[in-house]
């Protein structure tokens, strides 16, 4: 796991690699963070680093700037995002997961598409 690889590292007294943090507090949040967490990554892969001050709302606005027509899919992934955040009523997190992975995927194959047009 990414935690014991961290920690073994630091015991060392090495450096850890900055994308070894990431992975380690990757895997220690909720699934609903993780997937709501791919929309973040599909802001990144086009060059739009988010702000780590940035709402779910933010991100959601930047990332229909660059995909408009996933409005519909990306407003009702932040709508179960934000139930499960701060509502205490159960949701469905397999709802969440799968727009999660729909979004990356249409985020990766337009990236994909973007460059072979070079």
């Amino acid at each position: 796991t990414p935690a014991i690889i961290e920690t073994f590292i630091e015991k060392r007294g090495s450096k850890v690699p900055h994308w070894i943090k990431l992975w380690s507090s990757y895997v220690s949040i909720s699934d609903e963070e993780k997937a709501f967490s791919k929309i973040i990554f599909s802001l990144w892969l086009f060059n739009k680093s988010s702000n780590f001050s940035s709402t779910p709302a933010e991100l959601v606005k930047e990332f229909k700037t660059i995909f408009p027509e996933k409005s519909i899919e990306v407003d009702q992934m932040l709508i179960d995002y934000q139930k499960a955040i701060y509502s205490p009523h159960a949701i469905q997190i397999k709802n969440i997961q799968d727009s999660g992975n729909k979004i990356f995927a249409y985020s990766i194959s337009k990236k994909i598409e973007n460059f072979l047009k070079f």
